[in-house]
């Protein structure tokens, strides 16, 4: 078994989650929300669902480790597709901003 700090490290990354066992990280978000302890000997996937479950139970603040997974995730399920409904919707500047001729 590998060290039980490694289990303390937050995940950033969409494909460490997809190694998790789902079935673990569900107890652990369980745990969290109704802000029960995490024991020391828990999986990684304990853990990391008992953090999120801390956040979403008021808990705990969510941190910069939980927003870089989130927006990996978001970005590798919806690939450049939300960058592309992004750059659809934003706003363009003035023909005259570009050096162009106003429409007459």
């Amino acid at each position: 078994m590998s060290d039980l700090s490694d289990n303390r490290t937050p995940l950033t990354r969409a494909a460490e989650l997809d190694a998790l066992d789902e079935a673990e990280m569900t107890e652990g978000y369980f745990d969290g929300f109704l802000n029960e302890p995490c024991g020391d000997n828990r999986s990684r996937s304990h853990w990391h669902g008992h953090r999120n479950g801390m956040v979403d139970g008021g808990h705990a603040k969510g941190d910069s480790a939980q927003a870089t997974l989130a927006h990996d995730y978001v970005h590798r399920s919806k690939g450049d597709e939300l960058d592309r409904q992004f750059v659809d919707r934003a706003p363009r500047p003035p023909p005259q901003a570009l050096g162009q001729p106003m429409p007459t």
